[in-house]
C-alpha cells in the first residue's frame, strides 16, 4: 500500500516550489509529501537568485509570487566586460536591456531567504501536502511502485519519487543514476552591499581571470556581489577586515 502519491526528495527551493506546482495541479485529493531534515524551516542564506520573466510567471500561476513581489529587483539592464584586474580602463563589451514583452523585465533579482520563506509558506497547511522531517538515504523501486528509505529507520512509498536533493543527491545515486563531475577549485564570495547613488536597476558582470564578478542589484538601493576566486586567492580575501 502507498503512504503518498508522489514523495519529493529535498526540501529546497526546487522541491517547495514542485511541490506546490502539483498540489495546485492535482487537486486536494493528491498525496505528497517532501522529504528534507530542516522541512519547514527558514533557512539563512546571503545569495540571491535571479530570476527569468518565465520564472516569475510560473510563480505567479502558483500564488508564491506576491510574497516575494516587495524584494524583487526588476534588472533594467546588464553590462559585461572581460578584462584582466591589471586593466586600467575595462570597456563594456555588451550592453543590453532585459525588456521581453510590453516593457516586463526580463529579470528579477531576489534574496534566496525571501524565496525560500514564501515556498515554506506556500505548502505550510497546504492540502495534500505534508513536510516530513527526515533524511533520504536510498529507494527501491518494484512493479507496484518505489520505497524511499529514511536515516531514522522509517521508510515511506509512493508512486512516484522525485529527487529534489541536490547536487550530492542519496536518491540519485541510490536510482543508479550517474554523473561526471570534476572540482573548479574556485570559492565564491558573496556579500550585500548599499549604494550611496541609485543602481537604477543595473546588472554588472566582470569576467575575471580567477571567475565571474557579478553586481546583482537588490530593492532598497542594495547590490549583491557574488565574486568567483581560485581557492587560494579566496581564503586571502576573507581573511581581511570589512575595509
Amino acid at each position: 500500500m502507498r503512504d503518498h502519491d508522489i514523495v519529493i526528495g529535498g526540501g529546497g527551493l526546487t522541491g517547495l516550489v514542485l511541490a506546490r506546482t502539483l498540489a495546485q495541479a492535482l487537486g486536494a485529493d493528491a498525496r505528497i509529501a517532501v522529504i528534507d531534515p530542516d522541512a519547514a524551516n527558514v533557512r539563512a542564506d546571503p545569495r540571491s537568485y535571479a530570476l527569468s520573466a518565465g520564472s516569475r510567471r510560473l510563480l505567479e500561476a502558483i500564488g508564491i509570487w506576491p510574497a516575494i513581489a516587495g524584494d524583487a529587483q526588476p534588472v533594467s539592464g546588464i553590462d559585461i566586460t572581460d578584462s584582466a584586474l591589471t586593466d586600467a580602463i575595462r570597456p563594456i563589451l555588451l550592453s543590453y536591456d532585459t525588456a521581453v514583452q510590453d516593457g516586463e523585465p526580463g529579470m528579477w533579482i531576489v534574496p534566496a531567504s525571501v524565496i525560500h520563506s514564501a515556498s515554506v509558506a506556500a505548502v505550510t497547511d497546504l492540502a495534500g501536502v505534508v513536510l516530513v522531517r527526515a533524511t533520504a538515504v536510498g529507494v527501491a523501486s518494484d512493479t507496484a511502485g518505489s520505497t524511499v528509505a529514511l536515516a531514522d529507520g522509517r521508510s515511506v512509498r509512493a508512486g512516484l519519487v522525485i529527487a529534489c536533493d541536490g547536487r550530492q543527491s542519496p536518491l540519485r545515486d541510490a536510482a543508479g543514476i550517474k554523473t561526471v563531475n570534476w572540482r573548479y577549485a574556485q570559492t565564491g564570495i558573496v556579500t550585500t552591499v548599499r549604494h550611496e547613488r541609485p543602481h537604477g536597476g543595473r546588472a554588472i558582470q566582470h569576467f575575471l581571470p580567477g571567475g565571474p564578478f557579478a553586481i546583482l542589484p537588490l530593492s532598497g538601493n542594495r547590490s549583491c556581489v557574488t565574486w568567483t576566486e581560485q581557492e587560494g586567492e579566496a581564503q586571502r580575501l576573507l581573511a581581511l577586515d570589512d575595509a
